[in-house]
């Protein structure tokens, strides 16, 4: 595959239903235009008609023109196709005619290449060698799989010009001549013509008017032989593919729109119908054409649509509007799940919800994302009848309603924060991921602690929507020191007898953990976890006590966190732990009362015993109760005012 096809898998989040009503003076995007010798405009844009009243002029008036747009966007060919149109075919001599056709969806823009023109509409081949001065040679519509012509004059349904198969005999072989022989001349007749694969062959139609004086009443049509196409035998239901002048009016005589439905048959096939609603002697109704035909040729995974039209020495304006594309099968289509969505954070953390939707539908992906306040209740999948034949579906078929609203892309909680869709305007049909993946960000409200719900629903590019689901936020405070508690030093390093109690710590939410590092005077910080540690949380307040057993010198660390998806919201109470009580002593006296002027001694002993034979005892002595200041160690110290002699 070339990078230019590679690229074209890139497509808008765009699909079904898609209305085009060439009504305005812009264009949607993804819509190509070429002609010659001018292309085909927009009559809204040229100031011809006032905005949303124009058309999509084709061709004008003049000899030799041509046309063409395709709205360059896959549509899957899953479940079979519907689509609709109106068409305005006047105010010229009688020629050539419309014609609407699908193509591979994987053919890219720099790859689309037109039919031949004339007889051929844009969709069939030419080839006439006995043309003069140059024989014309043009292939058929690159990748087509489907023609369907609106021929006002002759050529179409014919095996002239080389084109495979006509009106007499669907197989006839191709005849290379420009000149039509009488019994060729096909007037006013609607047919469909088959894929490239199968050279662009006759399949079915119906001629709609009698002829010139040498054919004065419509062909029977008889291809295949399994079926039987009459004429329209009942002169009051003849009718002209084109009018003296433009109908807008569908209650006005000339009004013309076409219906066309492949309906998917379950083996990769389709049975192909064609209608067109007619307003003749002021009456409106619906001239079946072709009915459930077979079309026994496999889709591609995607087709794409476009329109064509032409003039040669005849001429004819030939415009369009009020475009519709649909699914044909939507009972077919399985809806698209999804699933609650939550999460922890942080106070003043964002948060973005990156999630898969559950696709089991062919070919498809996420088209949009939908956000709600509250629910929106059992989503309406119902298959639309808006876009089927019938005398009132006059200008815009009724399928035209967006699904995808650009005003649910987002939705603000006061005083919590800003729930938003995040997802590629673009979506790449090789990349499986990419056509499930969606995200939704959330952005708090300074200070916003609590919780956040909405809900959210998916359509998919089939036009169906999931059930409503949430998306619910828990935002969590940082906790708050309150308290570093109280601390019974170790009798020794090493000794592990120390104790730390009453750290209070505030802003717990249940769910919060916690636990205990300590790094010693030398070597590596020491995980404890909840070794001897122990916690008293009362919930009502979100107030927790701390404390621990077992303590050495060193700085000692609580860490504490309520829950977050990102890994907790964090705090850390460091303790210092930098005295020791010494090893446990006894004084032969504590307090003793002399006279001024008189020594006194005080004799520790460990276990009873003054300094034991196997104990290295270092005894030291202060003058304050939490040791701070020197060591007493014969000198002269002030206690009550006074000087006092010490000596160890």
């Amino acid at each position: 595959m070339n990078i230019v096809s590679q690229a074209q898998v890139v497509i808008p989040r765009d699909g079904f239903p898609y209305c085009e009503p060439f009504t305005n003076s812009t264009f949607r995007q993804n819509t190509v235009l070429g002609g010659a010798p001018i292309d085909p405009v927009l009559t809204a844009a040229t100031g011809e008609n006032p905005e949303g009243q124009g058309f999509l002029r084709l061709t004008n008036n003049n000899t030799d023109q041509r046309g063409y747009v395709y709205v360059d966007l896959p549509f899957s060919s899953a479940y079979g196709l519907k689509f609709s149109f109106e068409y305005f075919m006047y105010g010229g001599s009688g020629a050539d005619g419309i014609s609407v056709f699908l193509f591979d969806g994987n053919i890219s823009a720099a790859d689309f290449q037109i039919g031949g023109w004339g007889g051929s509409l844009g969709y069939a081949p030419i080839n006439a060698t006995d043309i003069i001065p140059a024989p014309v040679n043009l292939p058929g519509l690159k990748g087509g799989y489907l023609g369907l012509g609106l021929d006002a004059f002759k050529n179409w349904g014919n095996n002239m010009e080389g084109r495979l198969g006509s009106f007499d005999n669907p197989n006839a072989a191709p005849i290379n001549l420009s000149f039509i022989p009488p019994n060729k001349e096909y007037f006013q007749s609607i047919a469909v013509r088959g894929p490239e694969s199968d050279n662009y062959r006759f399949i079915a139609g119906k001629r709609v008017l009698h002829g010139p004086d040498n054919e004065p009443s419509p062909a029977v049509v008889l291809p295949p032989s399994a079926y039987l196409y009459p004429n329209i035998a009942d002169i009051s239901r003849r009718f002209s593919l084109a009018s003296p002048v433009k109908v807008v009016d569908c209650n006005q005589d000339g009004y013309r729109k076409v219906f066309v439905n492949l309906a998917p048959t379950g083996s990769g096939t389709y049975l192909l119908s064609v209608d067109l609603l007619v307003t003749e002697n002021g009456f409106r109704r619906i001239e079946p054409i072709i009915t459930n035909v077979p079309y026994n040729f496999p889709a591609p995974d995607n087709l794409k649509i476009g329109f064509a039209a032409s003039t040669g020495g005849q001429t004819n304006f030939h415009e369009i509007r009020n475009v519709t594309v649909e699914v044909s099968d939507y009972l077919a289509i399985p809806i698209p799940e999804i699933i609650d969505q939550r999460a922890e954070i942080c106070k003043d953390e964002e948060n973005l919800f990156e999630f898969d939707v559950t696709l089991t539908s062919e070919n498809s992906f996420v088209r949009c994302v939908q956000l709600f306040e509250t629910d929106p209740g059992t989503p309406d999948n119902s298959p639309p009848t808006g876009g089927d034949p019938d005398v009132n579906n006059c200008g815009p078929s009724d399928v035209c309603i967006e699904k995808c609203n650009p005003a649910n892309n987002s939705v603000t909680i006061p005083g919590k924060g800003t729930f938003t869709v995040v997802l590629d305007e673009n979506v790449d049909l090789e990349n499986d991921q990419d056509r499930i993946k969606a995200a939704i960000n959330f952005v708090p409200e300074p200070g916003f602690v609590g919780e956040a719900q909405i809900y959210y629903q998916v359509i998919d590019n089939y036009g169906l929507t999931s059930f409503g689901k949430t998306v619910t936020v828990i935002s969590n405070p940082f906790p708050e020191e309150i308290d570093r508690g109280d601390l019974e030093y170790p009798t020794c390093d090493g000794q592990s007898n120390g104790r730390i109690f009453d750290v209070t710590v505030g802003n717990l939410v249940p769910g919060f953990d916690y636990q205990w590092l300590w790094q010693p005077s030398t070597g590596p910080e020491v995980s404890l976890g909840k070794s001897g540690a122990n916690v008293n949380f009362d919930p009502s307040t979100g107030v927790g006590v701390f404390d621990i057993t077992g303590i050495n010198i060193g700085t000692y660390t609580l860490q504490v966190w309520n829950p977050s998806d990102g890994g907790g919201c964090y705090l850390d109470v460091p303790i210092v732990v930098d005295q020791e009580l010494g090893t446990p002593i006894e004084l032969t006296s504590e307090n003793e009362v002399i006279c001024e002027f008189q020594p006194v001694s005080f004799t520790p002993f460990i276990d009873g015993v003054y300094n034991p034979s196997n104990i290295q005892a270092d005894f030291r002595w202060y003058q304050n109760a939490n040791r701070t200041g020197p060591l007493l160690d014969n000198t002269t110290v002030t206690i009550g005012g006074a000087p006092v002699q010490v000596s160890v």
